[in-house]
């Protein structure tokens, strides 16, 4: 667990907080436990992810610019020999 979910409901919020101040060993465990989360977002990893996708989308783009290129010499081709 990495913590509490709470809505905007004060009661529920005001019901959470003091067992969040008093109990230690939750704490920690809620600590270990976000920041275990968090690592999937660092932004090392995360950067590292978009600049993959980016290359992914640019290789593509980059095949269907070739393969336009080659329908367009075929079309003028057919125009230009008929």
């Amino acid at each position: 667990m990495t913590g509490f979910l709470s809505t905007e409901d004060l009661p529920a919020f005001t019901e959470k907080l003091p067992r969040l101040c008093l109990d230690s060993n939750l704490r920690a465990k809620m600590s270990k436990s976000a920041r275990q989360a968090s690592s999937a977002y660092a932004i090392t990893r995360t950067t590292k992810m978009m600049v993959e996708h980016y290359q992914k989308v640019i290789k593509k783009a980059k095949k269907k610019k070739i393969n336009w290129s080659i329908k367009l010499q075929k079309l003028l081709q057919e125009f230009i020999y008929e």
